[in-house]
């Protein structure tokens, strides 16, 4: 594992000693050093939770208002000690910042170093990885490539779920798992669970746009389809709610209604009323939609149907995702 240069009060002591009587940390390339610079990049590694986020924010403003090139001195010993401070998520952030300075040769040798090291701890690494990924994406890429997206740990896809490299492994990892989800056959025991359901179900909403792409290229082949229906019914995701409507409109079921009914937020409840203008059509919808009670909106006005299905949303919602759990046998 790559090693920690110093304890963080060592670090403090040294830079409010040393480096700043030499000149300080900040420099902005043109225009001279920024007033504070120096006070700012130490507290980028104080104990302090509410001072380092502080400076984080403000050296990053001063960065993007600087007219010439704004750099940090020191950034070899600012990247340990804040992978030092063990706290992944504002390893991240303070690294990307360090990463939108000017390249600095150690820090890049640490970060591929780190990046190349199954045993590194997980601050560091992901320090390692912002770094990497605005000086040496050719690393980047090849660490995640290098592994299935599953292997991964959770918190690095989380981080880097933007790049190419992660939406590349993700997609397909999830693909393939809407294949197997769709190809499976229960054999000669027809009540049998369908064993990929349960992944794709912990991916949740991880997985809507593939199973989006799924329904899409189903056709007429129906069966696939209603197995696509099913689980976005169960995951209930309210991005479901424009393909699902489009699906029920163009062949409206009692099963794809249920799903859609899952998937309801406060606006498409709105929407739902706004968009079908064929009362029969939409209560059918509804009646899908409320199941069992509703006889009890049945004679009310569309209006005062639209207002229950609003108070009750929730209720709602979480009847529609137990229904649409497929029944076995």
């Amino acid at each position: 594992m790559v090693g920690v240069f110093c304890r963080r009060g060592a670090f403090l002591w040294y830079l409010a000693t040393a480096v700043a009587p030499m000149g300080g940390l900040g420099r902005v390339a043109a225009d001279g050093p920024e007033p504070g610079c120096d006070r700012l990049a130490l507290e980028l590694v104080s104990p302090d939770v509410k001072a380092r986020e502080a400076a984080l924010a403000e050296l990053n403003r001063v960065r993007r208002r600087s007219k010439g090139e704004f750099d940090l001195e020191h950034k070899l010993l600012l990247f340990k000690q804040i992978v030092a401070l063990d706290s992944p998520n504002y390893a991240y952030r303070a690294t990307c910042f360090l990463a939108k300075l000017p390249v600095d040769d150690e820090v890049l040798t640490l970060a591929k170093r780190a990046v190349a090291d199954e045993k590194c701890g997980l601050s560091l690494l992901i320090g390692s990885l912002a770094y990497a990924e605005g000086h040496a994406p050719e690393e980047f890429g090849s660490f995640f490539r290098s592994r299935k997206y599953e292997e991964h740990d959770k918190a690095v896809l989380a981080l880097f779920a933007a790049s190419e490299a992660v939406q590349e492994i993700r997609h397909a990892h999830f693909g393939s798992l809407v294949d197997s989800y769709l190809t499976w056959q229960p054999g000669d025991v027809a009540d049998t669970e369908n064993p990929f359901r349960p992944a794709i179900l912990r991916a949740g909403n991880s997985i809507v746009p593939e199973l989006h792409a799924a329904l899409s290229t189903c056709g007429q082949n129906r069966g696939s389809a209603i197995k696509v229906v099913w689980i976005l019914g169960e995951i209930g995701s309210p991005e479901s709610f424009d393909l699902l409507l489009t699906e029920y409109l163009a062949a409206p079921s009692h099963r794809v209604g249920i799903s859609l009914g899952a998937c309801l937020g406060s606006l498409n409840v709105e929407r739902l009323f706004a968009e079908i203008d064929d009362t029969r059509v939409l209560k059918q919808l509804l009646s899908d939609v409320y199941g069992r009670d509703w006889g009890r909106v049945e004679s009310f006005a569309l209006p005062a149907i639209r207002n229950d299905m609003i108070k009750n949303l929730q209720v709602i919602r979480e009847n529609c995702k137990r229904r649409s759990v497929p029944m076995l046998g």
